[in-house]
């Protein structure tokens, strides 16, 4: 018989209560029981026989301690996850099972009366367990945070002309795995199988086996360096990358850029590089992924996707023109695109020789899309002097540049055939604050003395008035007009 919510047993010692043990050790001057209690039964305690002519608490308390520090095998999906009783939150009250057992030595209660019916038979008494549901969804959360496994969609392999295959989703279930667990220990297993929810993927790849991904609808072109100290951002857009190259988006169906990266944490590999918080550049995990989602959202802006969510950067991008850039921070902040197109589509992502690539591919090309930018304000940045005690008087470092901030109307044209449209939007850039960082020790020598690296990033300046228009495939047939 199982009980929740008891405390829970220290795992470094899987054992019954000290205050149990304590009450099961005879007492200085108390008659021990008879050494043999004839015309009675045996009584067998988790896998234990108590022997009813001897002390009975002592036997009840090793028996415990036995069955609390067997393991127990968790299963679920074909992995497993082995700990002890004590582990799960199971504790034995061991006073009130020696009490049981002690009244039937005694004479006395129902135990009693079968052993005296069956005195040839050795009767296991059901062990009565009290269960932590904290302790043990613990175990669980912990077995369930590494099992877990999203469904994944048929992709489309643009190198190898065919769909990448699709992978079905798990999901342990908690509540469901806890009463498991506690018919488990109720029964004695050693194994307990744990309910498993299978996810079916939204497209197979049989599905995108009738699709036309033969027509380019739209693109985009970023820049990043390839400096050795760019390393780790590289290195997080392509791992970026590769997780939304070969998406699908079905008609009338959305795209989320979380949903698609996923997390940006080191276990699932991604590095430290700077990122943008607050307008300043600091060190963050996953840095460089926000260019890939500026690239998809400008990619799909000039292919007539719907642009559902977008959230501009709290700075101006240098790879990418102002109005077309997007942030994205898991999972708060999102880019959501949206097919409104009777056909899908896919996106064909590279990161290649500096150049971050975006494609969006369907049946057929349907507009002709133009981006206009009106930056009707702009607002010149301060700059912040911090002196610096500990470096030599004339030493000086800029330590972030500023860029001058914008509020800019974003338009997008579309056409098809003689027929034009137009759609607006605001986007707000702040002034970001240039700091310099200067030596006031006049005692220290500027000779010799090593300095931090400057702010790498080239002064920024945005055409105040700019026409882009996507005629064709390349950079050439990018047509842009500009005025200031």
């Amino acid at each position: 018989m199982v009980r929740r919510g008891a405390s829970p047993a220290p795992e470094d010692k899987p054992l019954v209560p000290v205050a149990a043990a304590a009450g099961g050790l005879p007492q200085q001057g108390t008659e021990p029981p008879p050494a043999v209690v004839p015309g009675l039964g045996r009584v067998r305690v988790a896998g234990q026989i108590i022997e009813l002519g001897q002390p009975i608490r002592p036997q009840v308390l090793a028996a415990a301690r036995a069955y609390l520090s067997s393991p127990v095998e968790l299963r679920a999906g074909g992995e497993t996850l082995t700990v002890t009783r004590a582990q799960l939150g199971a504790v034995v009250p061991v006073a009130h099972v020696a009490e049981v057992i002690e009244q039937a030595a005694a004479g006395q209660g129902p135990l009693r009366r079968l052993l005296e019916r069956a005195a040839s038979e050795v009767h296991d008494l059901p062990i009565l367990i009290d269960l932590d549901d904290q302790v043990a969804l613990g175990r669980l959360i912990a077995f369930k945070n590494r099992f877990d496994r999203q469904a994944e969609s048929a992709k489309y392999d643009f190198g190898a002309g065919r769909p990448r295959p699709e992978s079905a989703g798990r999901h342990l279930m908690l509540y469901r795995g806890l009463a498991a667990i506690q018919d488990a220990l109720e029964d004695g297993a050693a194994a307990v199988a744990l309910p498993v929810e299978t996810v079916v993927p939204r497209l197979t790849s049989a599905e995108v086996e009738t699709y036309d991904f033969s027509q380019l609808l739209g693109w985009y072109e970023t820049e990043y360096s390839r400096m050795p100290e760019q390393e780790t951002r590289n290195f997080n857009l392509r791992l970026a990358g590769s997780f939304v190259d070969g998406s699908i988006i079905p008609a009338g169906a959305d795209f989320s850029m979380n949903e698609a990266v996923g997390e940006r944490s080191e276990v699932r590999g991604f590095k430290v590089a700077p990122v943008i918080a607050e307008g300043e550049l600091i060190d963050g995990i996953g840095g460089g992924t926000c260019q890939i989602a500026s690239t998809t959202f400008a990619a799909s802006f000039f292919s007539g996707l719907d642009l559902v969510r977008r959230r501009p950067h709290s700075r101006p991008s240098g790879y990418i023109l102002l109005g077309l850039d997007a942030t994205v921070v898991y999972p708060t902040t999102d880019l959501v695109l949206g097919n409104r197109y009777d056909f899908p589509v896919a996106l064909h992502l590279t990161v290649a020789e500096g150049v971050v690539r975006v494609e969006v591919w369907g049946a057929r090309k349907v507009y002709t899309v133009s981006f206009i930018r009106d930056a009707y304000q702009v607002f010149d940045f301060q700059e912040q002097v911090i002196e610096m005690p500990d470096w030599p008087a004339g030493a000086e470092v800029l330590s972030q540049r500023g860029v001058k901030g914008y509020r800019m109307k974003r338009h997008r044209v579309l056409c098809e055939g003689t027929a034009c449209w137009r759609e607006s939007s605001e986007s707000h850039y702040p002034p970001t604050m240039q700091i310099i960082r200067r030596g006031t020790n006049p005692s220290i020598p500027l000779e010799g003395f090593e300095l931090p690296r400057s702010d790498p990033h080239k002064p920024y300046s945005a055409d105040r008035h700019l026409i882009a228009t996507q005629n064709g495939p390349t950079l050439d047939d990018m047509v842009i007009l500009r005025r200031n």
